[in-house]
């Protein structure tokens, strides 16, 4: 039975599945030099989503999220600066971790800032500065295992500031907060940086941005945050359809 996650309707969500599929194969259809990696990567993540949505089974999920990852890594990876926020970066990257092959967390892990986020004004540059911040720490941690905890602290000092935008206040700390949890090895506080996420991410899902978007159906910035925890042993004791560790 599909999942009611966001406003759209189921009917709709499979209709976009089709549409995701006949995308998919025609730019599998030309040579590969031809194909556009992130019209790919886009259109396999709107599958996979679509498909979780759907609840079709977790193999066939697995492996379009996977796809997913493996080609916006390499869209991103192909251009000298980046042509989008950090915010895509990021998703692209947890895609990797959680679905992928190393060599998609290891090309995310070498990519240089501007690869990531290349701002034309110093407002987009202030406005996203502690997101790019946090995606520098965790593709740092998420390939060598080992986290930086005074830079993280000095990140967390900044979204606590008056100046602090609201997101960087309370999401980009708390993703802070789940990532020195995960090398601390503090159950509870990791725990409670990842319901804090969700809760977000739900509200966005129900009430703002996501209530028409694919993005709303998995919480891809809270799952690699519970995948890595995970991977060092921690105890998740969230239940949420947002979060379906069970595709790890």
């Amino acid at each position: 039975m599909p999942l009611k996650l966001n406003n759209i309707a189921d009917e709709i969500v499979k209709e976009n599945v089709a549409y995701s599929e006949s995308r998919i194969q025609k730019q599998l259809a030309k040579a590969p030099e031809q194909r556009n990696l992130a019209a790919l990567g886009d259109a396999y993540f709107e599958l996979g989503t679509g498909c979780y949505q759907q609840q079709r089974p977790i193999d066939e999920i697995k492996k379009y999220l996977g796809l997913s990852g493996e080609f916006l890594t390499k869209a991103i990876f192909a251009r000298t600066k980046s042509q989008h926020e950090p915010t895509y970066f990021e998703r692209a990257f947890a895609l990797a971790v959680c679905f992928g092959l190393p060599d998609d967390v290891m090309r995310g892990a070498s990519l240089t800032n501007e690869q990531i986020f290349a701002p034309n004004d110093e407002q987009s540059k202030k406005h996203f500065g502690l997101t790019l911040e946090y995606v520098n720490l965790l593709r740092v941690f998420a390939g060598s295992g080992n986290l930086d905890i005074e830079a993280t602290e000095k990140v967390k000092q900044k979204c606590t500031t008056p100046t602090a935008w609201k997101f960087d206040a309370i999401e980009t700390k708390a993703k802070l907060n789940a990532l020195e949890s995960i090398q601390k090895g503090n159950d509870k506080q990791w725990n409670e940086a990842l319901q804090i996420l969700l809760n977000e991410h739900q509200n966005e899902s129900l009430n703002g941005e996501y209530r028409k978007l694919n993005a709303a159906f998995i919480a891809i910035p809270t799952l690699v945050l519970a995948k890595l925890g995970l991977a060092k042993g921690m105890a998740c004791t969230i239940s949420s359809d947002y979060l379906p560790l069970q595709l790890l």
